[in-house]
């Protein structure tokens, strides 16, 4: 029996009973599935088209939230990357040990004008406590040394002028050390509170004074030291 698929269709057989039954062939059995997939498959493109439409709205709200991510990542990336003020409590902490002088730099307040009061290569250190005490000596490049051991007036007054040291308590206030000083080499800073800004970068400590009238010539000046970290 010849179908429309183009393959015979099969045979009939005749039972026992009188009854016939039709068996269809293999190549009709193949062309069907061929059709049933070819439908099938049209079916479900049309499905998945439809799903891919109704996803669309949604694809793009998630680029746009993906979009919004990046944007606040890159904004936090930068903000981290800004200098920022570490915790009172932390910066103490920071502050404590001993360092060495790096430089010490004088600004007049009225002219602007720059002076290294030690020298270009002092020689100092500064110790801060963890239990709050404070002490520096600082002394110039080249200091001569006096001619024997009873110096002479102009001797000691050139070996004055030359040094610094002071010591004290402090306490952190934000980026600041207020410095109560009970001993000072001029004892103008004795008994009184001086208040510094405070920066510290790696093992690098800058300590810049608030204006105030300098001993060896009295100008309106603000100095600014820089010191290392020793231990």
């Amino acid at each position: 029996m010849q179908s429309s698929l183009g393959y015979h269709d099969g045979i009939c057989r005749k039972s026992p009973f009188g009854s016939v039954t039709w068996v269809p062939s293999a190549g009709t059995i193949l062309e069907a599935g061929r059709l049933f997939c070819r439908s099938f498959y049209s079916k479900m493109h049309f499905i998945g088209a439809f799903a891919r439409a109704r996803a669309a709205p949604s694809t793009y709200l998630g680029e746009d939230a993906m979009r919004r991510t990046l944007i606040s990542a890159v904004a936090l990336a930068f903000l981290l990357t800004l200098p920022r003020h570490a915790p009172a409590q932390d910066f103490a902490s920071q502050l404590v040990g001993v360092w060495g002088l790096n430089s010490q730099l004088r600004k007049e307040v009225a002219t602007g004008a720059t002076l290294a009061t030690f020298g270009e290569k002092p020689t100092g250190y500064i110790i801060f406590t963890r239990g709050g005490l404070l002490t520096f000596v600082i002394v110039g490049t080249n200091r001569k040394a006096p001619a024997s051991p009873n110096l002479t007036d102009a001797e000691r007054i050139e070996l004055f002028k030359t040094m610094s040291f002071g010591s004290g308590t402090y306490k952190v206030e934000g980026n600041k050390v207020v410095t109560r000083y009970d001993t000072s080499w001029h004892q103008l800073w004795t008994g009184r509170d001086l208040s510094s800004q405070v920066e510290i970068q790696g093992k690098t400590l800058t300590i810049t004074t608030e204006p105030f009238k300098a001993a060896v010539d009295g100008k309106e000046v603000v100095v600014s030291t820089i010191w290392e970290r020793v231990e």
